[in-house]
């Protein structure tokens, strides 16, 4: 069975159980669904559905902070007290080594803005024929995947406008203070 075919026997359970279920939860419409599925058919929906759920977390993990290290590890550099046993004069040129050290780090928004630019070339890039990791992808690929986000970007903005047009539809069929329940069937849809 190829993937569109699992998509579609997907498809056909889902849509039963959401024209069938009174609940609008995500989480009971799922559980529902696993109901009538066999223990094969739930692997093979969860080998469709998991490329989706996948792209859906990496997205939201590239919007994740990067924890900071723990205290003990920010400052490996050895370090001395300017009064730890030293004399005055290398009490001194102790103090300056390490004002030194201080002003040749940067400022630690530089450093958080070049970690995370960093931390981002781990991040899968698709270009409609290959993934790739964003820190390896050429101008071609950069190309191709801006491409392939405004053809995206494109496909949810018309779909989202025959949605609103289907809700403005409806709504010039209500009456009064009369809700969408009390339709008997789709009024766009004659």
């Amino acid at each position: 069975m190829n993937q569109e075919t699992k998509l579609k026997d997907l498809n056909s359970v889902l849509e039963a159980v959401v024209t069938e279920t009174p609940s609008a939860s995500r989480r009971d419409i799922a559980d529902e669904v696993l109901s009538h599925l066999t223990v094969a058919e739930r692997a093979e929906a969860l080998e469709t559905a998991l490329p989706a759920y996948i792209g859906v977390w990496m997205s939201e993990r590239r919007q994740w902070r990067p924890e900071p290290l723990p205290a003990a590890f920010q400052d490996l550099e050895p370090q001395f007290a300017a009064d730890d046993l030293l004399s005055g004069p290398a009490q001194q040129i102790e103090t300056l080594r390490q004002n030194k050290m201080l002003k040749a780090r940067g400022s630690a928004k530089v450093n958080a803005t070049r970690d995370e630019w960093q931390r981002h070339f781990a991040d899968s890039l698709w270009t409609g024929a290959k993934t790739v990791k964003f820190g390896d992808a050429t101008a071609e690929d950069l190309l191709a995947a801006a491409a392939v986000h405004r053809d995206k970007a494109k496909a949810n903005f018309d779909s989202m406008l025959e949605k609103a047009a289907w809700y403005e539809g409806i709504a010039e069929t209500l009456q009064g203070s009369q809700k969408v329940r009390d339709l008997t069937n789709d009024p766009t849809r004659v």
